[in-house]
């Protein structure tokens, strides 16, 4: 299925280039032979396609900036030196790098499962969702009789999360991850919150969570959050 969506998301591209470099042959008078790298816009293409099937990485941001600064190089746009050219591109790899590691520190990770009966592993299970949104608005309701966990990620892009309805006896964790983008978390009304986590030019705002009353017997639901340039909500 992921393959079939990559390939779809290629074509699509290609198709968008192709319609692109139609116009400005025949309307905007564009000249392929001057059109130096033309070419790059190719594997701009194939670099997008990339990030949307394995979200970004290293070798894929790299692969798309490094089109666009050879774009540019070709047509002696702002980097019109083989010396700018060169230095963007160091600079381009440490941006690409910095990407990867926020991207790998937000990307859901597996859940364990409980082992079911002759030990195999139960389907279907909601006690410990994980979801990750890039660059797009995502909700998620439950009402899990037995949370034991979760993990809502976001990156350029938005998660509301509804757990008001679900039950849990034992204390339970949230991971909340935001990088340039928002997790608004809606909790059971009974139960104390607690938060706790960092933030880089963002914040957790749980007053409306932490200040109401609550089951003082009832095991509190902790919100673990990690946000760069984003914002968590609890209420």
């Amino acid at each position: 299925m992921r393959r079939k969506i990559f390939i779809q998301v290629f074509v699509a591209l290609c198709l968008i280039a192709g319609g692109v470099a139609l116009i400005g042959i025949n309307i905007l008078g564009w000249d392929l032979q001057r059109l130096a790298g033309w070419w790059t816009l190719l594997v701009m293409a194939a670099a997008v396609a990339f990030i949307v099937r394995h979200g970004p990485r290293f070798w894929n941001c790299f692969m798309l900036g490094g089109a666009v600064l050879t774009l540019l190089y070709r047509q002696l746009l702002f980097i019109d030196t083989p010396e700018k050219y060169w230095g963007s591109m160091g600079a381009l790899a440490l941006i690409a790098l910095g990407i990867s590691i926020i991207a790998r520190l937000i990307r859901p990770r597996p859940q364990p499962r409980p082992p079911g009966p002759a030990g195999r592993t139960i389907p279907g299970r909601n006690d410990q969702p994980v979801r990750f949104a890039l660059f797009d608005d995502q909700s998620y309701s439950s009402d899990c009789k037995q949370l034991r966990g979760g993990r809502f990620s976001t990156c350029f892009g938005n998660i509301a999360v509804d757990l008001s309805r679900a039950e849990f006896g034992q204390p339970v964790t949230i991971h909340a991850n935001a990088v340039f983008g928002n997790v608004d978390i809606r909790t059971p009304e009974h139960v104390r919150v607690e938060c706790i986590g960092s933030s880089l030019f963002g914040g957790c705002d749980a007053r409306e969570a932490t200040m109401r009353q609550y089951d003082a017997e009832h095991p509190a639901l902790t919100i673990n959050y990690r946000v760069v340039f984003g914002n968590v909500k609890v209420k």
